[in-house]
């Protein structure tokens, strides 16, 4: 929550643009999935992503309680930086967004909407974009993270093919559009 909260001004650039405040997030869990994915014995990335991300009793990095943590702080950290109510706290914005009617398919929604633009090609385009662009400090810091985790040896997103890294990005949209309602 820190980073959207401190860099989120860069997370509501225009196009599918990833941001530092993304890979403390939501990007960081999605990075260290990749990795389980390629670790696995799946070959399809669309299959696995059903099949794992987002899971509440998953044994992988991505479950649903994290994908919660992630939608929730972002969320949080969106509202806290653009409400400007005398004496309205963090606390206060986090009883706001944990209310009733705030059960967690709202919460996705909100999520889904305003960072990944609400649909599943924008989704897909800034997963990818997560895997694969960035500034060189994100390309440095996932490469690091991935060859640290998962060995030197781990074929990088970069080293994949469009079709292949493109349905590993689209399991991501179809989940999160689902977990959104």
């Amino acid at each position: 929550m820190n980073g959207v909260y401190l860099k989120g001004d860069k997370l509501v650039a225009t196009g599918h643009e990833i941001s530092r405040a993304d890979v403390v997030g939501w990007g960081g869990d999605w990075i260290t999935f990749y990795g389980d994915w390629r670790d696995s014995d799946v070959d399809s990335g669309y299959q696995y992503c059903q099949d794992s991300l987002a899971k509440a009793l998953d044994k992988g990095t991505f479950k649903l309680r994290d994908m919660i943590e992630d939608a929730d702080c972002y969320n949080i950290a969106m509202n806290l930086r653009t409400i400007k109510k005398p004496g309205w706290s963090i606390v206060d914005e986090i009883a706001l967004n944990l209310q009733p009617g705030g059960v967690y398919q709202s919460r996705f929604n909100r999520f889904y909407h305003n960072r990944f633009g609400g649909t599943k090609a924008s989704a897909s385009a800034i997963a990818k974009e997560m895997l694969t662009g960035g500034e060189a400090i994100i390309k440095a810091g996932r490469t690091l993270l991935l060859e640290k985790g998962y060995g030197p040896f781990i074929k990088l997103p970069s080293m994949l093919s469009d079709k292949e890294l493109g349905g590993f990005c689209d399991g991501f949209a179809d989940v999160l559009s689902q977990l959104a309602g």
